[in-house]
């Protein structure tokens, strides 16, 4: 006997039964069979559609594959942790666990079935008030220094030098010397037309 059948059974459905192997539902209980049958179609429909993967910030991910295999018992530290903290000495990862709108129990544990790391937001430093608005900010890595320069499209030598940065990034570069700084412009990666 199916599952079906068997839950079938269950349900107050008057079987009248007739002559032979024919059953006939009373037509009162007919809509409340094909009720339950739509639900259960819906629920099997949801196990066999693919679930969107979630997509987390790079140290979200490198959390949880430090702590995946006492999950559980790490997502109770975070929470004890931030109890006895003021907002302002919550480490990055303890602020998302405490957003709301980030899900975090309900994404922590989606991501055992695979995660997608969302793609840092990238900036350039444009140079302002120069003739022809072409010139940006360039980091050697490898000397760590920078120089400005007309090339601004995909231009690097073998990963040393760039010119697009994360918001983090630009805040470690000579020490914070360009955030705020009134001579250079932040430009969205995006936005620039390449």
């Amino acid at each position: 006997m199916t599952t079906f059948e068997e839950k079938l059974k269950t349900l107050p459905i008057k079987i009248i039964e007739h002559s032979g192997y024919t059953k006939y539902y009373s037509a009162a209980n007919v809509k409340l069979l094909i009720a339950k049958a739509d639900t259960e179609i819906e629920y099997l429909k949801a196990q066999l559609e693919p679930q969107a993967l979630p997509v987390v910030p790079g140290y979200v991910a490198e959390w949880y594959e430090a702590n995946k295999s006492t999950l559980e018992y790490s997502i109770y530290l975070i929470h004890v942790e931030m109890k006895d903290l003021e907002d302002n000495e919550l480490t990055d990862i303890q602020i998302w666990f405490d957003n709301r709108n980030n899900k975090s129990l309900e994404t922590i544990f989606k991501m055992k079935d695979g995660y997608i790391i969302e793609k840092p937001k990238l900036f350039r430093l444009k140079l302002r008030n120069t003739a022809d608005r072409n010139h940006y900010l360039w980091l050697n890595r490898a000397t760590n220094r920078i120089f400005i320069d007309k090339k601004f499209l995909d231009w690097t030598n073998h990963d040393n030098v760039k010119n697009s940065f994360t918001e983090q990034e630009i805040t470690e570069i000579l020490d914070g010397a360009f955030v705020n700084n009134e001579a250079f412009e932040i430009v969205p990666v995006e936005e620039i037309n390449e």
